[in-house]
């Protein structure tokens, strides 16, 4: 079991961070007034500008790691297509051996798939108590499962998963809008498949579903 107690840190990491400011900028007089020394206050703020400045590199370091896995997103299919371009330009040349191409590992080894234009198909039924989506993962890592009620914009992830078929067991909303009938709703859902922690290729069709829980 984890360790319960009440504390006054925020649990979200955003609301932290302006709570410590909170401290830094109170602490002198606030802390004063409440018998604190100023070498108390001093240590005080010091370990709260301490957190606000791993909270600030980590959200740094996120930046700077979602703009690298878009950055390959992007100039991987430009650069290994050139890459590919010139081996294949090479293996025409005269002077070109399987040999001297497995000296430079230029020989195919194995099979590369490409999700690039891939688009999933999700097939669904419906038990009581559950919805069950199946699909096939055509080397795929994971699956993204996404849900929505029927009438609404958002989606909601639901579940990773690396296996199929999946079942939603989660129950109908009370109250349930779009109403269909009595103790039932109108769902949508729709996967996308996952590799190396990212989303790749094209969404599934939309499937839609009326659950009655």
């Amino acid at each position: 079991m984890p360790k319960r107690y009440n504390d006054y840190i925020p649990t979200l990491q955003a609301l932290r961070k302006i709570w410590y400011q909170f401290q830094i900028d109170n602490a002198d007089v606030k802390g004063a007034a409440m018998g604190m020394t100023g070498t108390q206050i001093s240590a005080y703020k010091a370990k709260c500008q301490a957190q606000i400045d791993d909270i600030n590199a980590l959200i740094a370091a996120k930046a700077a790691y979602s703009a690298a896995v878009q950055a390959i997103k992007t100039n991987s299919p430009v650069n290994n297509g050139a890459i590919r371009t010139a081996v294949e330009l090479v293996k025409t040349n005269t002077a070109y051996t399987p040999a001297k191409g497995t000296g430079l590992k230029i020989v195919d080894t194995h099979v590369t798939l490409d999700f690039s234009d891939f688009t999933p198909v999700l097939e669904y039924k419906v038990y009581t108590g559950y919805v069950r989506l199946m699909f096939d993962f055509h080397g795929l890592e994971m699956m993204n499962v996404y849900c929505r009620l029927k009438g609404t914009t958002a989606w909601t992830k639901i579940a990773v998963v690396s296996h199929s078929p999946f079942d939603d067991h989660r129950p109908i909303f009370v109250p349930a809008l779009p109403l269909v009938a009595a103790n039932s709703e109108a769902r949508e859902y729709m996967i996308i498949g996952v590799m190396d922690d990212e989303e790749v290729g094209n969404a599934s069709a939309i499937r839609s579903v009326v659950f009655g829980g």
